[in-house]
């Protein structure tokens, strides 16, 4: 389901969908997903949140080929997550965001992502 039929049956929300970054997508390369971990980290803390861990599951390119999985754990002000959410839909290499947990804490909320990154995988 979508939203943006509900965003557009107002001005508002039509000058809203126009100001969210829409990327092209594209594929990272096996010898990229650390590269993509950092991009992911640096992403969360330039917005102003901690980077508690971000871990892929390589088993998850044999399970689900083209893909791998990324387990990111954050925390900091839900707005600020908000904002994190934003920059990641501006990642073309991100190809959905599977599951969000969060756990309210003393500074905000602890965040559990689960997220399936594009790959090509490069054959012998």
């Amino acid at each position: 389901m979508t939203i943006a039929p509900v965003l557009s049956s107002s001005p508002e929300g039509e000058e809203l969908i126009k100001s969210l970054p829409l990327p092209g997508k594209s594929q990272l390369t096996e010898d990229r997903i650390e590269e993509a971990k950092q991009q992911l980290r640096d992403k969360a803390e330039m917005v102003g949140l901690s980077v508690l861990d971000i871990q892929h599951d390589p088993f998850s390119l044999e399970q689900q080929g083209g893909q791998v999985l990324i387990n990111c754990k954050i925390s900091g002000a839900f707005m600020l997550f908000r904002n994190y959410l934003v920059e990641l839909g501006s990642t073309d290499f991100v190809k959905h965001i599977e599951q969000v947990e969060m756990q309210e804490s003393g500074d905000g909320v602890i965040v559990n992502l689960k997220l399936r990154l594009s790959v090509i995988t490069l054959e012998g």
